[in-house]
């Protein structure tokens, strides 16, 4: 029998084993069930001292083990949790999202119990953080877009998957729910399990090798295109001429290169890229997909930069048409990545010259032809200050076309018409100072003020030719963003692979490793505190 005060103390123990389970159990969280939670021994003493004045005390893994009073999350009775060998199987499978593996490295000793809970959870908490965030911010890759992650939990969402019957549906509901999203990850799902197909390399490019219609280079050409987009009838396309033609045609035409139906130069180039690099490609993608909002307050338009189209979606994110675009140059003058709202539709607006622009260019042709200004129908505008400033009359010949969506921003971008609709047939469309024209002006005025009073296509129209300059103010302006993707699954079906126009895949790329290689030096320095 025990006695009063031996009762007292076994409590006292009991309770002070339960309370880390208890504190860590009422952390705000997402949908998760409980029941598999049982009371967990704690860190060891000298653990949980470095976890608070260590090397490794500023990170997400001390903070998370503070926060739940040093429980120990993924072990029980010596061995690990369902839920941490769910969630290594989840990991395992980083490149399916888009993402390495070399930055979720998993315990492999699991027979000393803080060490193998310490760096699972370090693990665990940078794949929830990636899924859900991405593994920069979009400002450290210079997109101009409001991080999405503020405000998320992510150490009380990472305590409740130790918790949870469902911890792979749950971690999974970090990702984008997009159709766009969910159709590139599938697409690289697939590439992956064609990238260890073996494949012969491609001779170097010749004009002889352009002209050679032999048989056996039709084959080896079409294996190339099938195992990269997986939609060719190999049979059939390699059987005559004119059934590779039409298969080249699409191969081209997915690549955004001229589709001439003939093994060019470009295609050729296209055709030797690595699957690895388009395996990349798509993670990219991905990656970019979970910088932007979860959410939308009203259906976006999406301009994508490298693709040259915009897309007008729905209150579900599905596509209700798209257009193509011209985007600015390559060279200079490229249209930044960012998010902001259309606020206005401007009919027959002015041009007011930027001033890089009237210095560079609108200047130095008066200078050499005079008169320019007049017959460009440009005028020259005093301020009340003293200061002048040119800006173009509206008309036919105005820069912006007949008709402005307004989208108040630092970067000086909106989207405008233009005067020169024969450049919409071209294949590459990078001619713009950064704004961005659109084809189909009338129609996509329609659909921005589809909230407006009766606003068909033939008043919109009417007000773009008729001889007043006038602005419509949106009572609920339209989110617009401004993205980069050189590879995607498109709403057709289709895998796209693109030029990586502004060289912003590379630039990506190098950041990424940085994260990898800084990641690397943390999991030495979290390791060494169990070599003490």
């Amino acid at each position: 029998m025990l006695t009063e005060r031996e009762k007292a103390d076994s409590n006292r123990v009991m309770l002070f084993r339960i309370l880390p389970i208890l504190v860590c159990l009422l952390l705000p969280a997402a949908k998760s069930a409980t029941a598999s939670c049982v009371p967990n021994l704690t860190l060891s003493l000298p653990i949980q001292q470095e976890l608070v004045h260590g090397l490794v005390a500023d990170t997400p893994v001390a903070a998370f083990y503070r926060r739940c009073q040093f429980a120990l999350a993924w072990n029980q009775g010596g061995h690990p949790t369902v839920q941490a060998r769910t969630l290594a199987a989840q990991i395992q499978r980083a490149p399916e999202y888009g993402l390495r593996t070399a930055d979720y490295p998993l315990p492999t000793n699991v027979t000393v119990p803080d060490q193998f809970d310490v760096e699972f959870t370090a693990a665990v908490l940078r794949f929830a953080h990636d899924l859900r965030c991405g593994r920069l911010t979009p400002a450290r890759a210079k997109a101009d877009i409001a991080d999405t992650c503020t405000g998320f939990d992510l150490i009380g969402f990472v305590w409740n998957l130790a918790c949870s019957d469902q911890p792979a549906m749950q971690i999974e509901s970090l990702e984008p729910d997009a159709p766009g999203y969910r159709r590139t990850k599938a697409a690289l799902q697939l590439l992956l399990q064609r990238s260890g197909v073996s494949v012969a390399l491609l001779p170097p490019f010749s004009r002889t090798l352009a002209a050679d219609d032999t048989p056996s280079l039709r084959t080896a050409l079409l294996q190339r295109m099938t195992l990269e987009l997986g939609d060719f009838a190999e049979g059939a396309a390699a059987a005559t001429p004119s059934l590779f033609s039409v298969a080249m045609q699409t191969y081209q035409e997915q690549h955004g290169l001229a589709t001439t139906g003939k093994l060019d130069q470009p295609t050729y180039t296209a055709l030797s890229i690595p699957l690895s690099e388009r395996v990349e490609q798509l993670g990219l993608t991905l990656e970019r997909w979970r910088w932007t909002a979860r959410s939308f307050d009203r259906p976006p338009i999406v301009v994508n930069i490298p693709e040259f189209r915009l897309r007008a979606y729905d209150d579900r994110m599905n596509i209700r048409f798209s257009m193509k675009v011209i985007v600015g140059g390559a060279y200079r003058r490229q249209t930044p990545v960012f998010e902001n709202r259309i606020a206005a539709v401007e009919f027959r607006p002015y041009w007011n010259v930027p001033p890089s622009i009237q210095r560079n260019e609108i200047l130095p042709a008066e200078k050499r032809s005079p008169g320019y200004l007049a017959r460009h129908n440009f005028e020259v505008v005093r301020s009340p200050n003293g200061s002048t400033r040119i800006r173009q009359r509206p008309g036919e010949e105005n820069a912006l076309g007949l008709i402005k969506f307004s989208l108040p921003n630092v970067h000086n971008v909106y989207l405008h018409d233009t005067p020169k609709p024969e450049l919409f047939e071209r294949v590459r469309r990078d001619f713009s100072h950064g704004c961005i024209r659109i084809e189909k002006p009338d129609e996509l005025a329609v659909w921005v003020l589809r909230d407006q009073d009766n606003w068909p296509l033939q008043r919109v129209q009417d007000a773009m030719h008729g001889n007043t300059s006038f602005s419509v103010k949106l009572s609920q302006s339209i989110p617009i963003l401004i993205v980069y993707g050189t590879g995607f699954a498109a709403e057709n079906g289709r895998v796209y692979f693109l030029n990586d126009l502004y060289g912003e895949d590379k630039r990506l790329i190098h950041l990424l490793q940085d994260v990898t290689d800084q990641r690397l030096a943390e999991n030495s320095t979290l390791s060494a505190i169990f070599a003490m």
